[in-house]
This record gives C-alpha cells, sequence and structure tokens, in this order.
C-alpha cells in the first residue's frame, strides 16, 4: 500500500477523533489503561481476523494490521482513539444496567469498526468516511443523554448495524 494514502487517511481519522469524538470529561488515557471492553482485542482474535481476508493479507502485514488496530484503541498524539471515545460515551449513562448494555455495544462497535478499518485502504469497507458519518449518529446522543442510556443505545445499535452490512457487504 502506498504510505502517503494511509498516512492522509490516518491524518484524517486523527483529526476526526480529536475533534468530533472525545468528548471534555473523557477520563480514559489519562493514565490508566481502558476499560474491559473498549481496550483493543487480544492477539488471538486479531489473528484470525487478519488470516481470514486473503486479499489483505497480500496487501498489508499482520504487524501493519495489528499496529493500525492498536492505533485505533489509543490513538496517538493528534487522536483519542477509541478506547477514550468509548469512556466519554459511557460517561454520561448513571444507570448499572444501562451503561452494562452501552458497554457491551461499545465493545462490539469497536471491534467491528476496527478489524475492519484497520486492513489495507484498498480491501477494507470501512473507511474514515463512514467514521465520520456514524460520529454524526452517536454524538448528539451522547451530549442530549439523560442517564438512563436509551439514547445512546439506540445510536450505537443503529450504528453497528450499518457497520455489520459494509463489513459483510
Amino acid at each position: 500500500m502506498n504510505a502517503n494514502r494511509r498516512t492522509g487517511t490516518w491524518t484524517a481519522l486523527a483529526t476526526l477523533l480529536s475533534l468530533n469524538l472525545a468528548a471534555p470529561n473523557a477520563d480514559a488515557g489519562a493514565g490508566g489503561a481502558a476499560s474491559p471492553g473498549l481496550a483493543a482485542p487480544e492477539d488471538a482474535e486479531l489473528i484470525a481476523a487478519y488470516r481470514a481476508d486473503d486479499s489483505n493479507q497480500k496487501a498489508q502485514t499482520w504487524d501493519q494490521y495489528r499496529s493500525w488496530v492498536h492505533t485505533f484503541y489509543k490513538g496517538n498524539l493528534m487522536s483519542a482513539g477509541w478506547s477514550r471515545f468509548g469512556e466519554s460515551t459511557l460517561s454520561p449513562v448513571k444507570e448499572p444496567e444501562a451503561r452494562r448494555a452501552v458497554a457491551d455495544e461499545l465493545a462490539a462497535l469497536g471491534r467491528i469498526i476496527s478489524l475492519e478499518w484497520a486492513k489495507d485502504a484498498g480491501v477494507r469497507k470501512i473507511d474514515t468516511a463512514d467514521l465520520r458519518r456514524w460520529n454524526d449518529q452517536i454524538a448528539p446522543a451522547r451530549k442530549t443523554e439523560d442517564g438512563d442510556g436509551r439514547r445512546t443505545l439506540e445510536a450505537l445499535r443503529a450504528v453497528r448495524k450499518i457497520a455489520e452490512s459494509r463489513r459483510q457487504g
């Protein structure tokens, strides 16, 4: 893959995440590990996902794939990353059962997105433009969340349905 193409794509994602997805009161990444379920998948899961796509294996090494998945979650100097986004999205949800449901949806959505987005740009079915659209669906729910998790859960489930269809299509 062309390194400039990936760098340009990453720059767009980093900008998107840092400007649009990071909430002001997010505390993950400020010296601690992400909450369980909001961290990058273990290598065994990543290896299985990498090996399941022959086209991507021809375009990208295992190390590149793994690195992009971890960057998606951890972020970098330009991006908060998915783990921090997840913490900020979960933060306004106060009811314990609702917090578990939202955390589960965030974990599932993060895996769907990261395992596909981390692939070479010529192969992947989820790209940065998708992330922008999905942020536009999730951000309003997070901002208007009243603590019961309903708005956030609905938005996450709607995005998950779209992400799953993109990944399969």
